[in-house]
């Protein structure tokens, strides 16, 4: 691992007209700061991050806000299917159980939802989109008594989002989408564990977990709070209090995102 590629992979933060720009100067001015010492390189190399974060940030969060509209929505189709396929693995592990290998269990379950993310990675939204819309039309057909509120909770969002992703796929360069694991696997991560689940924390570690990024990509943060305030459809006709809690910690996740989104935007905005 050489400096200069340390260098490079640094510059990589910046937005990419601010590295064809000013790339190799940014990595010339790290590499004579460590011809000095070693603590002037790692001193400019945080100064490169911290900068870069910035700079990536504001590039972000200046975007349009129905640009920003329409990626909250894709995001938050992908994240659901996502967390679905990931919640159903992570339970199977954890109860030692088998999975279904009826073809509709497959597509639903496994299949469907590991192709969505693949090509929402790789950027082919179109594609990403109509695997969705099968996805939902299977799903649909499976259940075809699924109760309202399961309509709400598991197929508004992905209706809509992938629809949008088939009619009017993304153009520009959107980069940053191998970030849309994070809720993935956070909720993975508590379906393994269950840690929180009588506490109804655990339930919302993939909105924290997102919420961490809301400055480099507020769509993540934002798409994953939704997803999950539409869950909150599925807990709200639950008898008893518990399930009334729990819809107000669902139902209020959308909204807090969108503050903390709110306040990047305007903080970045200054000069």
């Amino acid at each position: 691992m050489t400096r200069k590629w340390i260098g490079q992979t640094a510059v990589r933060l910046y937005p990419a007209d601010v590295r064809a720009a000013k790339g190799e100067e940014l990595v010339g001015t790290l590499l004579d700061a460590g011809d000095h010492s070693r603590a002037a390189f790692i001193g400019q190399l945080m100064s490169l991050i911290v900068a870069g974060l910035v700079a990536r940030s504001r590039d972000v969060h200046s975007q349009p806000l129905d640009q920003l509209a329409f990626d909250v929505v894709r995001w938050a189709a992908v994240i659901t299917v996502g967390c679905a396929m990931s919640g159903v693995v992570m339970a199977q592990v954890r109860l030692g159980g088998s999975i279904g290998w009826a073809p509709k269990t497959i597509w639903v379950a496994y299949l469907a939802p590991a192709l969505i993310l693949a090509m929402f990675i790789s950027r082919r939204d179109r594609a990403a989109g109509v695997t969705g819309l099968a996805w939902c039309l299977v799903e649909a057909l499976d259940s075809p008594q699924l109760p309202v509120r399961g309509w709400i909770a598991q197929l508004v969002l992905p209706l809509v989002g992938f629809g949008l992703m088939t009619i009017a796929p993304r153009r520009h360069h959107d980069a940053g989408r191998t970030l849309v694991l994070i809720p993935v696997l956070a909720w993975a991560f508590f379906k393994w564990t269950e840690l929180g689940l009588h506490s109804g924390v655990g339930y919302l570690l993939p909105v924290l977990a997102a919420a961490v990024f809301v400055t480099i990509k507020p769509a993540l943060a934002l798409g994953t709070a939704l997803a999950w305030s539409f869950l909150a459809a599925w807990y709200l006709t639950i008898p008893g209090g518990n399930g009334a809690l729990m819809s107000a910690e669902l139902l209020s996740c959308a909204p807090i995102a969108l503050i903390l989104a709110g306040l990047s935007r305007r903080a970045l905005a200054r000069p």
